[in-house]
């Protein structure tokens, strides 16, 4: 096939071409080195449309800044960050004394003696019952 014009890539860049052509011009770009690199070219001289304004990002933060959500009011008032501080304070302060009390160790002992009981799954259970229903089914048909 023969390497694309930049008139063409240059259309190509604003969808100025038909659909079939664009496809052409897709499957040509996926093959071809030399005219992709002018593809990437005419795509930094491509000037696009919808582009934003220069102001964008200062009106845009104006905006932001006088909204409600950017606003101190809707921020937590220090009282509140005073009792939310005191709360983690208290939850800290509980777990170093349970830790140097014991009682944790103590918690964990108790759940190794529950694990030492050997348990029998219920799967298991069912097994031995349906075994012994069965055994005893057979011991009234030989009777």
């Amino acid at each position: 096939m023969e390497h694309i014009q930049n008139e063409k890539l240059s259309a190509y860049c604003n969808n100025q071409l038909p659909e079939e052509e664009q496809t052409i011009i897709d499957n040509h770009l996926t093959e071809c080195e030399s005219c992709f690199s002018l593809y990437l070219e005419a795509i930094d001289n491509c000037h696009i449309d919808h582009s934003v304004s220069e102001s964008f990002t200062d009106k845009t933060m104006e905006e932001l800044e006088l909204s409600p959500l950017f606003n101190q009011e809707s921020r937590p008032s220090s009282k509140k960050k005073n009792r939310i501080m005191a709360h983690y304070l208290l939850a800290a302060g509980l777990t170093l004394i349970f830790t140097f009390s014991g009682l944790f160790e103590s918690v964990l002992h108790l759940s190794e003696q529950t694990d030492a009981v050997p348990k029998v799954s219920v799967s298991e259970q069912l097994m031995n019952k349906t075994t012994d229903f069965l055994d005893q089914i057979k011991e009234d048909n030989n009777k």
